[in-house]
């Protein structure tokens, strides 16, 4: 493994680890429900409760970010 991206640190320090996880971390499971679904009044989200995209006209959304909440089983299977 090499960890000299995190040299600036101090070995084994809180800095150190924070670093490694920065560059090293990762997920094996897909995400979902990163994209905030909301009316057109919310300004945070990016589409509406049809999953239309705000702003472009003949656009929806069909995939695992835009999931109200974390399924329990595949989201593959979810997302079809």
């Amino acid at each position: 493994m090499n960890i000299s991206f995190c040299k600036h640190t101090v070995f084994l320090s809180h800095d150190f680890h924070k670093c490694i996880i920065q560059h090293f971390a990762n997920t094996v499971y897909h995400p979902t429900s990163t994209c905030r679904i909301g009316p057109k009044s919310d300004k945070n989200s990016l589409v509406d409760t049809e999953l239309r995209v705000k702003g472009i006209e003949r656009l929806r959304v069909v995939d695992a970010y835009v999931m109200p909440g974390v399924v329990s089983g595949n989201t593959n299977v979810a997302t079809i």
